[in-house]
């Protein structure tokens, strides 16, 4: 979703908007549900976290702000509240075939792994945001050396333009990135979706 739409459903839902609100849970409430599923193993469990999670957003819609995630709150909110799901049955399997189960997902579930998972859903938004922001220039020649893997003189050749113009924009390109994406530094995550070509 382009970065105004998104705060506008934001403020939207912020301001009480019930049709707003109606359209995030037709986005999202599936996804939500399968992200749950995953540690519950049970799809009526996951249901019910998926509607809780929705519930505990709108209960707390004043508190977000234009720059809030919607997708990435959604997960954090389905994550407590399946670990909370998960710490509660787990007390009742104590001679249980399904205790070392439950605990496996109660880990899975507490890791940073899952944090990072949840950071780079907000990421991949941010890089699509930040790429846009680029010059047409600037952005064709990045994503010639990240996406296709071309090299600096093969650049050249296509654009028509000097290796040292080629080389000016790839470092317009990480310095733009590295300032928009700045938040995300802590997250060791690799930038994947330029094929592995660069970290922050």
């Amino acid at each position: 979703m382009e970065k105004n739409k998104h705060t506008a459903l934001v403020l939207a839902i912020k301001s009480g908007n019930g049709d707003a609100f109606a359209k995030l849970f037709s986005l999202e409430f599936r996804n939500v549900k399968f992200f749950a599923h995953q540690y519950l193993n049970n799809m009526e469990q996951a249901e019910d976290v998926a509607q809780e999670t929705f519930l505990s957003l709108w209960g707390n819609r004043t508190a977000l702000t234009d720059s809030s995630n919607l997708k990435a709150l959604l997960l954090t909110i389905a994550k407590n509240k399946s670990l909370n799901v998960l710490r509660l049955h787990v007390n009742s399997k104590t001679d249980s075939l399904e205790r070392p189960e439950i605990m496996l997902n109660i880990k899975a579930l507490s890791s940073s792994y899952i944090e990072n998972q949840i950071d780079a859903t907000s990421l991949s938004e941010a890089i699509e945001q930040a790429s846009k922001e680029l010059p047409e220039h600037v952005r064709t020649s990045f994503n010639l050396s990240r996406l296709e893997n071309r090299t600096y003189e093969e650049i050249a050749k296509i654009k028509g333009i000097t290796v040292k113009s080629v080389e000016y924009h790839i470092s317009l390109a990480l310095k733009h990135f590295r300032r928009r994406l700045a938040q995300f530094a802590s997250v060791a995550i690799v930038f994947y979706f330029f094929s592995g070509c660069f970290v922050l």
